[in-house]
């Protein structure tokens, strides 16, 4: 007997004492995803346009050749500060991602500086402040791994992320964070140990430093690229574009580089040390990943405005919701660009430049922070998913605000995270 798989298909006959085969609703998910498909009954058609039932500023407007068309419902709503609304329950996610991009471009840059002659801390002139920035770069992905470990549903059950590494990026990011965080703390202790060359070969101690500084290079290039194509999903028009990519690695450049430079600049003044030509020669490299992240945001709103649907009501909604944050993000960008360019063109004294180097530091960590709560409170989703009740952004802040959310029936969390 030979047997056969089913697939029933699409059937476009009406059953009998049904109205309509409609297979769409607006704000549901498409009815391409599953077979047999989804049929919904109705006994009534859907009005020309539509308004969806969250408070996200998007309609729906019926093409009578394509069907519903999802459009920016300008409201006409104030702007706003949003500071409190960019506390969301991805909190996590925000620090792992800024976490993770601040070490690798750290550790890129104390391990390549020195080959071009920027006089960085190294394991032979700086052996204990080496010890410390490095395996203190190890203990903030740590508890950042921690944290976004703790964010997951099960968290116990967190090796299974390393399940689908074929078609997942969610399983390819975990991989490749993982591979860099492993090889980060095998070239930490490889370098910081030299009793190892008592007891193994020189030779394949310094060989062992190498590959594992090389791979670590490598591995945390391609974790953020993977980390980057978590986001680059239809279903979320905000986060679908490019600009993923130069924020995330811009990044990198910015703070990563920061970090491994201010530090360093640091121990060197203080140990009496020159530090001519670290900070300017970095700051180089800081601009670019800042200008890399301007250039990626000019573009994502215009692209977001000309798409249209969620992605325009997205940006609508940075423009008035968090209108001042949105701001803010915007001139932190362009000051520590014009103050790393001042500072590169016109150096002041050492222990001036120093400062004012440690102050850009400052302003572009504030910024980041800013630009990547943005990033996730503004996300509007093609559909709705609980959107009558708890997952409706607008019914959980009005639980908060009035002090519903204290009753556990009402199943809104108090606090996000």
């Amino acid at each position: 007997m030979s047997g056969g798989a089913l697939d029933f298909g699409i059937v476009e006959t009406t059953p009998e004492n049904r109205h309509q085969t409609e297979t769409e609703i607006p704000g549901f998910p498409t009815t391409d995803i599953t077979h047999p498909n989804i049929r919904f009954q109705q006994t009534r058609s859907l009005p020309h346009e539509m308004k969806r039932t969250d408070s996200t500023p998007v309609r729906y407007v019926r093409d009578e050749q394509s069907g519903y068309k999802s459009k920016l419902d300008r409201d006409g709503r104030d702007k706003q500060w949003g500071f409190r609304k960019l506390s969301t329950r991805e909190n996590p996610l925000v620090i792992f991602t800024l976490v993770t991009q601040a070490v690798v471009g750290a550790f890129i840059a104390l391990f390549i500086g020195p080959m071009f002659g920027l006089p960085l801390i190294t394991p032979t002139t700086n052996p204990i402040a080496w010890q410390v920035t490095l395996f203190s770069l190890i203990g903030i992905q740590t508890i950042a791994l921690v944290l976004s470990t703790l964010h997951l549903g099960r968290p116990h059950r967190f090796y299974r992320a390393f399940n689908n590494l074929r078609y997942s990026p969610v399983s390819r990011e975990v991989a490749g964070v993982a591979v860099f965080y492993n090889l980060l703390g095998a070239y930490g202790v490889l370098s910081s140990l030299p009793v190892l060359s008592e007891w193994f070969s020189p030779d394949l101690v310094s060989a062992l430093i190498t590959l594992t500084g090389w791979g670590g290079v490598i591995s945390g290039l391609i974790a953020l690229y993977f980390m980057h194509r978590i986001y680059r999903i239809k279903a979320r028009p905000f986060w679908d574009h490019w600009q993923v990519l130069t924020s995330f690695y811009g990044n990198m450049l910015s703070l990563g580089v920061l970090v491994a430079g201010v530090s360093s600049a640091w121990v060197l003044s203080v140990s009496g040390q020159t530090i001519t030509g670290t900070l300017p020669t970095l700051g180089i490299v800081v601009i670019i990943g800042l200008v890399a992240e301007g250039i990626g945001l000019f573009f994502h709103a215009r692209d977001c405005q000309r798409r249209g649907g969620e992605g325009e009501a997205a940006h609508y909604m940075q423009t008035t919701d968090f209108a001042f944050a949105y701001l803010t993000r915007n001139i932190g960008l362009v000051l520590s660009v014009v103050i790393a360019l001042m500072l590169i063109l016109f150096p002041p004294s050492a222990t001036t430049e120093l400062v004012l180097w440690s102050v850009v530091a400052s302003i572009v960590l504030i910024t980041a922070l800013v630009g990547r709560g943005l990033f996730y409170a503004l996300v509007v989703p093609t559909t709705m998913p609980g959107a009558f009740f708890w997952k409706n952004p607008g019914l959980q802040e009005h639980a908060r605000d009035t002090g519903m959310a204290e009753m556990e029936q009402v199943g809104v969390l108090a606090d996000c995270h």
